[in-house]
């Protein structure tokens, strides 16, 4: 499927700042000061926080962009459509089909941004976006909490670039950040927890094959979206793995543990994997 999405390769790190914080002077041009409003997206379960994914409608000057962010190994894939609010775009919708499950994606949260920043380049290259966000939670138009959060977005920097920024901005007075995204500081929500450890050799065989059933499940979510984006054939192919996989140790562990209620998602997983050999095909 042909998408229109601008897409950009989002590398990051947040800091946290106090009130009376200001930004130090970095080599650069300043950014025009932004005000915008961002309604975040989510099932009543939140599905999309659960998997990392972010799903935001965006209104800056009256102009409406949605934005879904989706984790990767080196960052997260931010994909933008213009769009109006309460309108998710279907291409949207269809990449977050696997984490939602049928259930319906509703409006958990709006946040109001005002944000500064300076633009950091050296002689040759923009190295990054440093920003300095004010962020109020709504409830309508009545202001419920607000906090605020330093950023620092590389463009064509590297790592050493970002630490390099990371202790200018300590020196100025900015600390350690709050971990969670913002949606999940609004709604004062946990960050996921990270996937369990194996477990102990000596455990019992249906501990270890609930454990590596697990893990190729949460490998084909997080393959899922990038499979039907098409950018980047590993998805496909991490995905064909992760699927045959879970197939095998269905298979091996009939022995092990009453399997017999999995006949259903075997044909599910069958047919799967069949449309992902017919992808691999036209790849």
């Amino acid at each position: 499927m042909a998408h229109a999405f601008t897409e950009t390769l989002e590398r990051e790190l947040k800091l946290g700042a106090g009130p009376r914080f200001k930004l130090p002077f970095l080599p650069g041009q300043p950014i025009e000061p932004r005000l915008f409003v961002s309604t975040y997206y989510d099932t009543r379960g939140y599905r999309l926080a659960a998997a990392r994914v972010t799903l935001r409608h965006r209104v800056q000057k009256r102009r409406g962009l949605w934005q879904l962010k989706l984790p990767q190994e080196d960052g997260r894939l931010e994909l933008e459509l213009p769009g109006r609010a309460n309108d998710i775009p279907a291409e949207i919708r269809d990449l977050v089909q696997a984490y939602v499950r049928g259930d319906e994606l509703l409006p958990i949260a709006a946040l109001r941004t005002r944000r500064i920043g300076t633009r950091v380049h050296d002689l040759s290259r923009e190295i990054a976006e440093v920003v300095h966000d004010t962020v109020s939670v709504l409830d309508g138009r009545r202001t419920l909490r607000s906090f605020t959060e330093l950023e620092i977005e590389l463009i064509d920097g590297d790592r050493r670039d970002l630490r390099r920024l990371e202790q200018v901005l300590r020196s100025a007075g900015a600390g350690d950040g709050e971990k969670r995204p913002k949606v999940f500081q609004a709604l004062d929500i946990p960050v996921p927890a990270e996937p369990e450890a194996p477990p102990d050799p000596a455990a019992p065989p249906t501990e270890h094959l609930r454990f590596m059933l697990e893990r190729q499940y949460r490998a084909i979510l997080a393959h899922d979206p990038g499979t039907r984006l098409g950018r980047d054939p590993e998805d496909l192919h991490q995905m064909r793995v992760a699927t045959r996989r879970v197939r095998a140790l269905l298979r091996a562990g009939r022995p092990l543990a009453d399997l017999s209620q999995w006949g259903e998602v075997r044909l599910e997983l069958a047919w799967l994997g069949d449309v992902l050999e017919i992808g691999r095909a036209h790849v």
